[in-house]
C-alpha cells in the first residue's frame, strides 16, 4: 500500500503487482523432450526407452556426471554436454551426439529429468 501525503490531501493507493500469465502454459516434461528430441536414437534409460545403444547407457546418469569433470556438478555436467556434445566424450564412444535445438525451459527439464533416473 502507498500513502501520498501532499500539503491538506491524503490519497492512499492500493499497489497490485502484475503476476504473470500462465493459465493454460504447461511445464515441460523432461522426459517428453527425451523420446522427443532424438535421444533414444542413441541412448537408452532403463524402463523409459530401451532402444539406443550407440551412445551410452544414462539410467543413474547422476551417480556419474558429478565425477566426470573436476569442478561441476552433476546438472553442470549434463548441462554442458547437452549444450555442447563435443566438449566431453564418454571412453568407449565417438564423436556422434548432435547439437539439440533446445529452448531453455525444454534444457532445463531434460537435465532435471536425466538427473532423477534410477
Amino acid at each position: 500500500m502507498v500513502v501520498l501525503l501532499a500539503g491538506a490531501t491524503v490519497a492512499v493507493y492500493a499497489y497490485h503487482p502484475i503476476e504473470p500469465d500462465t493459465a493454460g502454459v504447461a511445464p515441460v516434461d523432461g522426459q517428453v523432450v527425451f523420446l522427443t528430441s532424438g535421444c533414444t536414437s542413441c541412448h537408452s534409460v532403463d524402463g523409459v526407452s530401451e532402444t539406443g545403444q550407440i551412445g551410452p547407457n544414462l539410467t543413474y546418469l547422476a551417480d556419474r556426471a558429478g565425477t566426470r569433470v573436476e569442478g561441476l556438478t552433476a546438472g553442470e555436467y549434463v548441462r554442458q554436454s547437452v549444450l555442447e556434445p563435443q566438449a566431453y566424450i564418454v571412453d568407449g564412444y565417438g564423436e556422434f551426439m548432435p547439437t539439440l535445438p533446445l529452448d531453455t525451459a525444454e534444457l532445463d527439464a531434460l537435465v532435471e529429468f536425466l538427473l532423477t533416473q534410477r
